[in-house]
């Protein structure tokens, strides 16, 4: 987390050398960066694990920033199957005991 109360950054090291950053500031911007770029990963094996890597730490920020928001997030995966439901997931924030 940042230390501007306006801006959630985290940053995540990914599998062959590959960096995301995710940031999130008020009132509705999120962006992604990579270093280096966008990722270009040709074998199966490496994508497979690489993107299974990326959706961890995607799903880790959302989590976090459902906290920061003290609020749900809604995510709509368009990779998956919308008739079925299974494209919907909504992220709660952590209970305090």
């Amino acid at each position: 987390m940042s230390g501007a109360s306006n801006e959630l950054v985290r940053e995540f090291r990914l599998p062959i050398g590959y960096c995301v950053t995710f940031q999130f500031s008020r009132p509705d911007n999120l962006a992604v960066t990579w270093s280096p770029a966008p990722p270009r990963i040709r074998n199966r094996r490496a994508w497979r694990r690489f993107a299974n890597a990326y959706r961890i730490a995607g799903r880790a920020f959302i989590e976090e920033m459902a906290a920061w928001l003290g609020g749900n997030i809604a995510i709509i995966d368009m990779t998956r199957d919308l008739q079925t439901g299974e494209a919907v997931e909504v992220i709660l924030p952590p209970v305090r005991h």
